[in-house]
């Protein structure tokens, strides 16, 4: 290059281009060896750049709060002022984490040269949902995106901001010199700039959690657009912030998103629209009912065929939520008009956080609804556990699906799922099915049929059993075979109408009320109709004496009438000779 300088003519043109040459090779051989031609000392420790980099992973560079917040490898980076200044990360990490601890990490390179112009991007982020990268980076490493909308209560740093203004008296503001500390807010924890401390207050002014005022002008929510426009420089010298003298705009939407009411209505009752709080309260008072039933539902343990299905512990986390929910909620029927909102003394931190309360009643009134829909069934069932004898195998099987549902309702994620009550119905109704079947087979034998129960009716009156019950006050019959033979024939129930649809709504008999757990039959009653019409069971009501003489005859066969039947003489004393025929008695 000095030979370029002091020639001329000819020889000055071959210099230069010589000196370009090499030049170029230069920057070339720089280009492709600047991880490895450059060495950084640090505390007396001198590396090239590369080998501050080894021990870092893809995994360190990646936040995983904020898909935003991405950091790529080295590897990947484009230009050699992101290398230079990744090894600078490295080496100064441990200062800056001594330093600022809970600093924000931002996705972007953020300096003081560009800080004022980053800022002002990122003020425009906030007034519109088309943002330039570098505002959708500042935004997200201060934790004020919730997706793409803007939400200052997720930020801590928003939140440290808000906390200190209503440590304030009512009525009262925050100072500038107050918010920070040695030009820094929080400096031993956050260490934030002005500058973006105004980011998260413009935040807050969209969110109508404060107002902020200038020397000459005041911001708030109904003139936030002009506050994204101001520059920079002007907002740092802001005098002091103040809570709103308005709705809390925040706190009610809030509110009537924690009760599912329609969008908007909040700001429908910020312009004194009466019908919006008459929508507020009305679901206030729903909500509070359907409390005090999900209380009175703890209250009963919440019993399933007979067994409780919340634990102690359930049940004390659920009560706890729902009085705290419940005492919010009763304190809002104070505010009748829309003008009284405007004293609503809850932040929209403390109203979301109604929403564990919410979610609890809504578990217990699905739990109730479920059990709405079993009572039915589950009290055939208890009744048809009453009917059966004890070693049944219906009632085993009965015991098995009891324990199963009795284990699913008690848990809150099963019995929350898509279908459960749905399924469980599904048992509930095979075993009524089998139950009902069941039935029908064990009525069926104990009961007399049409053509059984006439010959019942015949048997009573049969002339034979009448002659005996007349001899029984003479001692000719013993009395207590005759009392068997009764009582046998009397206990036998003719019920022949029932069918299985007879059953579906009620567990036993409507014509009858056969229960099997109280009347045992040894036999079928068919059965032992057949045997009392038999002669020789009715012989047996015969005195053994009398028995022999009729079986001596029956085998010799030597006494006749002039009806060829047999017939016994019995003299009684006193009264006059009497003829039995002997097929009357039996």
């Amino acid at each position: 290059m000095m030979a370029s300088y002091t020639s001329s003519g000819h020889a000055k043109s071959v210099y230069e281009s010589k000196a370009q040459t090499y030049l170029r090779e230069m920057v070339q051989w720089l280009q492709e060896n600047k991880p490895t031609a450059f060495e950084v000392t640090w505390q007396g420790r001198t590396q090239i750049l590369l080998e501050w980099l080894e021990g870092m992973k893809n995994e360190e560079l990646i936040l995983k709060n904020d898909p935003a917040l991405f950091t790529p490898h080295p590897s990947l980076l484009a230009n050699f002022r992101d290398l230079v200044d990744l090894v600078a990360d490295v080496c100064l990490e441990n200062y800056f984490s001594e330093l600022a601890p809970d600093y924000p990490i931002f996705p972007i390179l953020v300096s003081q040269e560009n800080l004022a112009q980053t800022v002002q991007e990122a003020l425009r982020g906030l007034a519109n949902l088309h943002r330039s990268k570098q505002g959708h980076g500042i935004l997200a490493a201060l934790a004020l995106l919730n997706g793409k909308q803007i939400d200052p209560s997720r930020s801590k740093y928003a939140q440290a901001i808000l906390e200190q203004l209503h440590q304030k008296p009512a009525g009262q503001v925050l100072n500038r010199a107050e918010l920070f500390s040695s030009d820094y807010f929080a400096p031993a924890t956050y260490r934030l700039e002005p500058e973006l401390v105004i980011i998260l207050i413009a935040a807050l002014v969209s969110a109508g959690e404060l107002v902020l005022v200038m020397p000459r002008q005041q911001f708030d929510t109904s003139n936030f657009t002009t506050l994204a426009a101001t520059p920079v420089k002007d907002l740092i010298e802001f005098r002091h912030l103040e809570r709103p003298k308005d709705f809390n705009l925040p706190a009610l939407k809030a509110l009537f998103e924690l009760l599912t009411l329609p969008s908007g209505l909040e700001i429908a009752l910020t312009h004194n629209e009466d019908s919006a709080v008459q929508q507020l309260q009305a679901k206030v008072s729903e909500t509070l009912r359907q409390l005090v039933q999900a209380q009175q539902g703890l209250a009963s343990r919440f019993i399933f065929w007979g067994k409780p299905i919340l634990s102690d512990v359930e049940m004390q986390h659920y009560r706890d939520g729902l009085t705290e929910t419940k005492t919010f909620l009763e304190s809002l029927p104070a505010y009748s008009t829309p003008l009284k909102f405007k004293n609503f003394r809850y932040t929209a931190g403390f109203v979301t956080a109604q929403w564990s309360g919410l979610k609890i009643l809504q578990n217990i009134t699905h739990l109730i609804a479920i059990l709405a829909d079993f009572s039915q069934p589950v009290a055939y069932l208890t009744a048809a556990e009453a009917s059966l004898p004890p070693q049944h195998p219906w009632l085993s099987e009965t015991n098995q699906v009891r324990e199963t549902l009795l284990s699913r309702l008690g848990d809150v994620r099963q019995r929350n799922q898509p279908g459960f009550s749905y399924h469980a119905q599904q048992q509930l109704t095979a075993l009524q099915k089998a139950y009902i079947k069941a039935y029908f087979n064990l009525h069926q034998p104990a009961r007399l049929g049409a053509d059984d129960g006439q010959a019942k009716q015949r048997l009573l009156r049969d002339k034979r059993l009448l002659n005996i019950k007349k001899l029984a006050k003479i001692a000719l019959l013993p009395r207590q075979q005759l009392s068997d033979f009764e009582k046998h024939l009397s206990q036998l129930q003719t019920c022949y109408a029932l069918t299985e649809n007879d059953l579906i709504a009620q567990t036993v008999c409507p014509y009858c009320g056969y229960k099997p757990l109280f009347e045992h039959q040894p036999q079928e009653a068919a059965h032992l109709i057949t045997e009392l019409k038999n002669a020789a069971t009715q012989r047996e009501l015969l005195k053994p004496e009398t028995r022999a003489q009729l079986d001596t005859f029956r085998t010799n066969k030597r006494q006749r009438t002039e009806q060829n039947t047999p017939r016994i003489r019995i003299r009684i004393i006193g009264i006059q000779t009497k003829v039995f025929v002997v097929g009357d008695l039996y």
